[in-house]
């Protein structure tokens, strides 16, 4: 899929906002970015992945009519590169159906932070700033952007 396949699907994805209800425990149990490539042997394909799912969950939970254009430009280039690299990761791997897949995985991914948002907001009435595995994910994933950066 090129990429601007990939940018008409993301921003469908991103007008719909999925918003299904993931469990309490599954959310509050996310393990940060760092964990999972450190302890639990994820690879590169998986930090593509999530932190594509990450900024994209930024962009939904805030909305881009609160943000300044550059930063939505951004974050948007941002998400393409990730998932140019993860689709080039499973092509290396022979997989089919990668597109469909690989959007699906992001849009979860971002659903499962958007759910752990709206979670910590309604205990302390801070979405980001007081959670551990936010603020550990976005130091890593600012690491993974630069890796595939042009």
């Amino acid at each position: 899929m090129k990429t601007s396949s990939v940018r008409a699907a993301l921003a469908t994805a991103s007008a719909v906002l999925f918003t299904t209800s993931a469990t309490v425990a599954a959310v509050s149990d996310l393990a940060s970015l760092r964990t999972e490539l450190d302890e639990n042997g994820k690879g590169e394909e998986f930090a593509m992945i999530r932190c594509a799912g990450f900024y994209l969950s930024v962009l939904n939970y805030t909305g881009v009519d609160k943000l300044s254009e550059d930063t939505v430009s951004q974050s948007k280039m941002t998400i393409e590169q990730l998932l140019d690299r993860a689709r080039e990761l499973r092509e290396t791997a022979d997989q089919t159906g990668t597109d469909d897949k690989l959007i699906q995985a992001v849009l979860e991914v971002s659903n499962t932070y958007i759910s752990r948002y709206q979670m910590n907001f309604e205990a302390d009435g801070n979405a980001f700033s007081t959670d551990p595995v936010w603020n550990s994910d976005s130091d890593t994933c600012s690491i993974v952007r630069m890796s595939v950066m042009p």
